[in-house]
């Protein structure tokens, strides 16, 4: 969300430019930028708004800058833009070189006038635990049910989602594992614990 007032007695010439420099680590989608919102305050007590020319709104992808042309804006009234940005996946990140808890500043600039919000990267963290539907010794060539629970910050999430490692890739790995767990087992004639 961006917000300038005009604390002034006049109303706002075409010299200057709202502008929002996004940081490099998110990107405004054609989507987001068609569902931003612009809307036109009149008074510190007009609490609704009127919905303002969203065709002032420009977002380069070039620069990663949202840019608005507040010229007109009366006396005591002020414009809030509301959007949405995404955060880059995993590998863009990485390129960028962005570490865990990194701190990343988004900067709005009008005239000499500016402002800026900073937050930290929280690269999401993976539990695996794995399961076995029996404790007890098992003869031979038996069948066990495992359960391999994938959990992401404390909720349960649909695939592993990290830049070093595919949801494939890691069942397969554990498919392979328990193979040559059981083979072994099978080989030798001895129960292996499996943990």
């Amino acid at each position: 969300k961006v917000i300038l007032s005009n604390i002034g007695s006049l109303a706002l010439g075409d010299d200057a430019l709202l502008e929002d420099q996004l940081p490099n680590t998110v990107t405004v989608t054609d989507a987001q930028k068609n569902a931003a919102t612009v809307t036109i305050y009149s008074s510190a007590s007009d609490t609704t708004g009127t919905p303002g020319d969203k065709t002032k709104l420009v977002y380069d992808s070039a620069t990663n800058k949202l840019t608005y042309d507040p010229s007109g804006l009366p006396a005591g009234s002020k414009v809030v833009i509301t959007f949405d940005a995404t955060v880059k996946d995993a590998q863009a990140l990485q390129d960028l070189n962005v570490q865990n808890n990194d701190t990343v500043t988004n900067y709005v600039h009008y005239k000499a006038e500016s402002s800026y919000v900073s937050s930290r990267i929280h690269k999401g963290h993976l539990n695996v635990k794995k399961l076995g539907t029996t404790t007890a010794v098992v003869d031979d060539k038996a069948t066990v049910g495992y359960t391999i629970a994938v959990t992401k910050d404390g909720g349960d999430i649909d695939a592993i989602t990290a830049s070093t490692i595919t949801s494939r890739a890691y069942t397969k790995a554990v498919a392979q594992a328990v193979a040559l767990v059981r083979n072994l087992s099978s080989a030798t004639g001895k129960d292996i614990k499996e943990e």
